[in-house]
């Protein structure tokens, strides 16, 4: 038989030169092959090599569910939720429902995939100071970074989370570091070493005849 959409029932006579049995019959329903997955939820920009996941609502009458990754993503999975760990290659993930019938048509989800931001490149600005004399540092852009932290020696004063920061000075020496941010972590850092001091002190009395011919 083919089988339609209706339920029913199934039956059966034999049948001789002396006439026909009753029926045997029997009940049968149809199960109909799912029907699409809803939309997949989870983070399209996704972070290369943390884990993340993504969920369906349940599927009427699906068995069981098949999820597909981008190449070299790790997770496996059969019910409506899947746990990934991407590596840096963007895609797609897509989920069908299964049941005895077969596969529904597949819901798919595209992914971005971003990494950490490079280590910001060098540091321009006067590797030496005086104290008390504000003096401005800057980095080239960095690529994907949302933001910077900025660190310096102990006691300079000066805020920024952008690529260029002004601090004032006191007399401590050490690094000045930078590194870019963005929602899947920090990179390195990028560092100056810097030096100097204070202004001398006030001279002594000046000795000498006065008044002067």
């Amino acid at each position: 038989v083919i089988v339609g959409t209706n339920n029913g029932t199934i039956s059966v006579t034999a049948s001789n030169a002396c006439g026909t049995s009753s029926a045997s019959t029997m009940a049968v329903s149809v199960l109909p092959v799912p029907v699409q997955p809803g939309i997949i939820t989870g983070n399209i920009n996704a972070c290369q090599g943390v884990a993340t996941t993504y969920t369906i609502s349940v599927v009427p009458g699906a068995t069981s569910y098949s999820w597909t990754l981008p190449t070299g993503w790790l997770g496996t999975s059969t019910n409506t939720s899947i746990t990934v760990t991407p590596n840096s290659t963007s895609g797609t993930i897509s989920v069908s429902a299964n049941n005895n019938c077969g596969s529904s048509i597949a819901q798919t989800l595209a992914i971005t995939v971003n990494s950490t931001p490079a280590t910001p490149g060098p540091i321009t600005g006067s590797s030496t100071f005086c104290s008390g004399i504000a003096q401005t540092y800057t980095i080239a852009a960095v690529t994907g970074a949302t933001s910077y932290v900025w660190t310096a020696p102990v006691g300079w004063a000066g805020s920024s989370t952008s690529t260029s920061i002004t601090y004032t000075p006191n007399s401590t020496n050490g690094n000045i570091t930078v590194r870019a941010v963005n929602a899947c972590g920090q990179s390195a850092a990028s560092s100056l070493t810097v030096s100097g001091g204070i202004a001398p002190a006030q001279p002594s009395i000046i000795s000498g005849t006065t008044p002067v011919c």
